[in-house]
């Protein structure tokens, strides 16, 4: 594990919390995110898009952040837990899982 991974791994276990070691695989996920909801059609009707816009946020596993007031508004109202924080998060880890497989 290289610094700049080392010190990732550190800030994500800082901003949950968590135990430094394998913290990573307790960070959240858009795609977890995602199927939170009952359905695609669902989330989709929840934040008035296209329900292609949201498979295509699935499949890339990202949730752009123009969506993010929506989708935090949505989660509230469906008592799920989603936070500007996690979503952020689970970007970052996102970002740095695919920079750590080049």
């Amino acid at each position: 594990m290289d610094d700049l991974s080392s010190f990732f791994h550190f800030f994500v276990a800082i901003l949950y919390g968590a135990s430094i070691v394998r913290c990573m695989e307790f960070a959240p996920s858009h795609l977890n995110l995602i199927n939170a909801w009952p359905s695609p059609h669902v989330l989709a009707a929840d934040l008035k898009v296209d329900v292609g816009a949201v498979r295509k946020w699935r499949t890339r596993n990202n949730i752009p952040p123009e969506y993010w007031p929506a989708l935090v508004a949505a989660a509230h109202d469906r008592d799920l837990p989603v936070t500007y924080r996690g979503l952020a998060v689970a970007c970052a880890v996102r970002n740095e899982r695919m920079l750590s497989s080049e």
